[in-house]
């Protein structure tokens, strides 16, 4: 009897939409994630699927940042170095500063108080 109880509640229980990349996650990863939600005395809502779709898209966003920052890293070099900043250049007009960026697509000036 348990055990057509236990196949009953699995059919009513309807899992929420998951996006691509959570599916992705979910079905290579879902077993070990919730042997380690278990075993910190966590029950997931649905052990098939442990990981949500807000995880998921942090773990996206965070492997994005990274592989982004790997790229500035391997970019950069000692030996010829590149400008991070875009070029200035400064004047002083009486009691302002005057501070221009030059900029592949805009020029912009600044006016900077000195006092």
């Amino acid at each position: 009897m348990d055990h057509l109880a236990g196949k009953l509640r699995k059919l009513l229980i309807h899992m929420p939409h998951q996006l691509l990349f959570t599916e992705f996650l979910n079905t290579h990863f879902a077993a070990p994630v919730t042997a380690l939600l278990r075993a910190v005395h966590v029950t997931p809502t649905y052990p098939q699927a442990p990981i949500t779709n807000t995880f998921a898209m942090e773990l996206l966003v965070f492997l994005l940042l990274i592989a982004y920052f790997v790229v500035v890293r391997v970019s950069l070099s000692v030996e010829n170095p590149k400008a991070v900043a875009p070029e200035t250049s400064a004047m002083a007009v009486g009691d302002d500063e005057i501070k221009v960026e030059l900029r592949p697509w805009a020029l912009t000036v600044f006016r900077i108080p000195l006092k």
